[in-house]
């Protein structure tokens, strides 16, 4: 039986892969696409972009708050680049705190 698990808990340790995670139902190029409307900042993670909305991100992580909101060059740039992180463990941060449905299948923690 699984125990629940926090998803920043499984980002943090870095325990994510593709062969251990399914995430679904929205395809992956459509999760995080561009929406001018929308999205106003960027990440970048080994090759991917991550289209993203600053609020959301203030709201879930201090850091991000601090990046965005303090006396930081991240406060008024629209693109970032993360070097060093995992491309499938970030997602599925991001994941965890936009509000949209994924199931999660197959985790192994």
């Amino acid at each position: 039986m699984s125990r629940p698990v926090c998803c920043s808990q499984i980002a943090e340790r870095g325990r994510m892969n593709k062969t251990a995670t399914n995430i679904s139902p929205v395809q992956e190029e459509d999760y995080f696409s561009h929406d001018p409307d929308v999205t106003d900042f960027t990440l970048i993670v080994g090759d991917k972009k991550f289209h993203v909305v600053k609020a959301v991100l203030i709201d879930a992580s201090p850091v991000f708050r601090s990046m965005f909101t303090g006396d930081f060059k991240e406060k008024n740039i629209t693109e970032l680049e993360l070097p060093g992180k995992d491309v499938t463990t970030f997602e599925f941060f991001l994941r965890c705190i936009y509000p949209r449905k994924c199931t999660l299948t197959g985790l192994k923690y």
